[in-house]
């Protein structure tokens, strides 16, 4: 088990309880929580219509955290041509020492 680093193309070792995010055990320490504080008496009716919201988004996102990068792309060609021109371009650079550098260029 581990995560594949695609920019860097190998994989590595997990080094946490959570894998990733949207991992199953990810989505599992969710709902335990979520359970504790919607079961709380503490908490008021409409914070628990949140926290249920929040949970159903968890477990959305845990079902299709894999092919998000294929729904991005799908949906990215639905966006027109002159919108498109004005979305910032974003380049993400992954490293095994230095970490992740991300670079958002507004305008073109």
């Amino acid at each position: 088990n581990g995560v594949y680093n695609h920019a860097l193309g190998r994989w590595h070792r997990p080094r946490r309880y959570v894998r990733y995010s949207g991992a199953p055990e990810d989505f599992l320490v969710c709902l335990a929580l979520g359970i504790v504080a919607v079961s709380s008496a503490l908490t008021p009716p409409a914070a628990d219509r949140v926290l249920l919201g929040l949970l159903a988004f968890a477990g959305g996102y845990a079902l299709c955290r894999k092919r998000l990068a294929a729904i991005g792309s799908g949906i990215g060609g639905l966006v027109p041509t002159r919108l498109r021109a004005r979305l910032p371009t974003v380049r993400v650079v992954e490293t095994e020492t230095d970490g992740t550098t991300v670079d958002i260029r507004f305008g073109r």
